[in-house]
């Protein structure tokens, strides 16, 4: 019974055919639903270089040493008994190798005429693709995983996670992408390790709606209430005398700011309505158009001013329905994709 072990095709593969022997280590690797995934197949060769000149031996070690340093993508692997296919291990076919890993030349083996005999071994690396068909067939070592934040019972921020390995980085990252949630406005990292034909991939969403992620509006009210008139009187030490004032207009203003996702940000709908003793002065009031806030965050603010003077009782409530309110009455996105 004679075996041959052919690593790599054409003028630069390397046939072992004589002094080789070899042993095999296989396992397969399930995913979460019991789905295989990957097929690890490990293969130890050992052989001997002899009978030959010292010249064609370092040769031929120099040969083997080639596909360790220099073969850094996977080359087939044939094995053939008496000329018959044994196992065929096709890089197209796996996610990793084959490669030769973990070569050594050993010590000469007693008896021999020093450089004419030479022992060697070296294991030879295969990662196969899933042994059954299924949505995940080109990717392996699949992680997803979601990350909820409370405050005071209510959501505020979800972080979902994917990462997995394929037959390169972009082919990993292609995968982990199809894992991003549906949501609209939410943070997204994505991270490639081409040593390692991996890729992760991370997506933040923080408490916000319609693309608004933060809203302050303040309302202060100045004057309009009773003053005073100071009138001094001649002599050392006198107290003044105070007189009540005729009462001011009151001076309401509405200063906010928003903070979007969208850059088309627009100032809500007027707080107050005019009235034969409210009215509103804009002469007084700073505009400003929409600015980026965060370049890299793709934020940007609108801040908003309203004056408003009152000649007359004070007027109700400042009006912040249908647009303040938006923030407090947000609703978390489902967990998505990521994180099934």
């Amino acid at each position: 019974m004679a075996w041959t072990i052919t690593i790599g095709e054409g003028d630069d593969a390397v046939v072992l055919d004589e002094g080789a022997h070899f042993s095999i280590k296989a396992g397969k690797n399930l995913n979460s639903n019991n789905d295989v995934e990957s097929a690890d197949q490990n293969i130890f060769v050992e052989g001997v270089v002899a009978n030959d000149t010292p010249t064609n031996i370092s040769a031929r070690i120099a040969e083997l040493l080639q596909q360790v340093t220099a073969q850094f993508n996977g080359v087939r692997v044939l094995i053939e008994q008496d000329g018959e296919t044994w196992l065929d291990l096709q890089p197209s076919e796996g996610f990793v190798g084959p490669q030769i890993i973990e070569f050594e030349t050993a010590r000469q083996e007693e008896g021999g005429a020093g450089q004419e005999c030479w022992r060697y071994k070296f294991a030879i690396l295969y990662k196969s693709k899933a042994l059954q068909d299924d949505e995940d067939e080109n990717i392996y070592e699949l992680q997803t995983s979601i990350a909820v934040t409370k405050k005071n019972g209510k959501v505020v921020r979800k972080v979902w996670k994917a990462s997995a390995k394929s037959t390169s980085s972009d082919a990993a990252l292609a995968s982990v992408v199809g894992f991003k949630p549906s949501e609209k406005y939410i943070t997204e990292e994505l991270e490639e390790f081409a040593q390692d034909a991996r890729a992760t991939g991370v997506w933040v969403w923080e408490l916000e709606s319609g693309g608004i992620k933060g809203w302050d509006c303040r309302v202060t009210y100045t004057g309009g209430r009773q003053g005073w008139v100071e009138v001094e009187q001649a002599g050392e030490n006198e107290d003044p005398i105070l007189f009540p004032a005729q009462r001011g207009a009151l001076v309401i203003e509405v200063v906010g700011k928003i903070t979007s996702y969208e850059q088309g940000i627009t100032p809500p709908a007027e707080h107050f309505s005019e009235s034969d003793t409210l009215v509103r002065d804009t002469s007084l009031e700073k505009t400003q158009e929409p600015e980026v806030f965060d370049r890299l965050r793709g934020e940007y603010t609108l801040q908003y001013h309203e004056v408003w003077k009152s000649f007359g009782p004070l007027p109700g409530t400042a009006n912040h329905a249908d647009s303040h309110n938006i923030i407090a009455d947000a609703q978390e996105p489902g967990d998505g994709r990521a994180g099934s």
